[in-house]
């Protein structure tokens, strides 16, 4: 019951979050910017938008593509279409409730194809580490060919904050945070390995099987090209949205990357990304010289889209499963 109401005070303090930003940015606009905000949802393109909806859902392909790689050495080899409808059901699930998506998905193969929860969570693990390098790769990479545009950006919206809430802070402080984190690590681990056949210790040796799942793998390269068809299929739709406003058209593929990796971060932020995706994604193209009415404007058709692949293919997802895996035994 406890877990529940932490689950629902967290949807409501994420959403209320994301609520109050898009309220901020909105009140931020003059009438004249409003009016000129509608123009162009007016006369946008939105023959743009069926490319949207097939780049987002390759992205989701590609994903469980990968997603399937990390459980072969495992020796599981679960239905690409069930493992596709899995992913898109999750992504549908992580706009209800952060993160719900993760588990959701372990527990649709386990339900369809009778796969172990525990070492799926170990490949999820896997996949999000990884997903996690790319996009710290990224954040270099789009800084490094857009530093002139990007200083600015960084110093005002993360530097300067930073130094004024933390600048503060003593040393001895996060230090011994560490030195507690790192005694905590060590009696954790002295207790798991005396309580292996515990159903803590399985639970946690399984999900070590799941995270040495990238070390066994045979086909590294085909990991890595499904990874680029992954981030590739995020930045296309970036730059195909675009062309659906006629202010944002003449825009640079460097602003998709930028859009694409500093986004990223303001979907993790709020539900669903809601409210700061939309304020990041004004802020960068302000760096562009776009006017931040149709900075905002563009946020919301790219947010939209992104949302749309997920609510039309979870959906499709959810009456697909039982259809498709009726009288049919599981493949491991």
């Amino acid at each position: 019951m406890k877990k529940r109401l932490l689950s629902i005070f967290q949807l409501l303090l994420f959403l209320g979050l994301g609520i109050f930003l898009v309220v901020w940015i909105y009140r931020g606009l003059t009438p004249e910017q409003v009016q000129k905000c509608k123009t162009a949802f007016a006369n946008a393109h939105w023959s743009y938008v069926s490319l949207l909806i097939v780049f987002g859902f390759s992205a989701l392909y590609f994903r469980s593509l990968r997603w399937k790689l990390l459980m072969k050495p495992m020796g599981f080899t679960p239905r690409t279409g069930n493992t596709l409808a899995a992913v898109t059901i999750g992504y549908l699930a992580n706009l209800a409730f952060p993160r719900l998506g993760e588990v959701l998905k372990c527990g649709i193969l386990n339900r369809y194809q009778k796969l172990p929860v525990d070492k799926l969570v170990g490949t999820i693990i896997v996949e999000r580490l990884f997903d996690t390098v790319c996009l710290l790769i990224l954040l270099a990479g789009t800084v490094l060919t857009q530093l002139g545009l990007l200083q600015d950006f960084f110093v005002h919206n993360l530097q300067m904050p930073i130094q004024e809430k933390f600048g503060h802070i003593a040393w001895w402080i996060p230090v011994s945070f560490l030195l507690c984190c790192g005694m905590a690590a060590f009696f954790a681990i002295k207790w798991l390995m005396k309580h292996k056949d515990s159903k803590i210790g399985k639970f946690v040796f399984g999900l070590g099987d799941g995270i040495r799942s990238i070390a066994q793998m045979e086909n590294k390269f085909l990991f890595l090209l499904y990874t680029v068809g992954i981030w590739g299929s995020y930045a296309t739709v970036q730059y195909i949205a675009f062309y659906t406003l006629n202010e944002t058209s003449n825009l640079p593929i460097g602003a998709a990357f930028s859009c694409m990796t500093f986004g990223s971060f303001g979907v993790i932020a709020t539900q669903g990304g809601l409210g700061a995706y939309h304020f990041i994604i004004q802020s960068i193209l302000s760096l562009y010289g776009l006017a931040k009415e149709y900075g905002f404007a563009y946020a919301w058709i790219s947010w939209g889209v992104q949302n749309l692949v997920f609510v039309i293919g979870g959906l499709f997802a959810l009456l697909y499963l039982p259809f498709a895996n009726k009288n049919k035994k599981s493949a491991i």
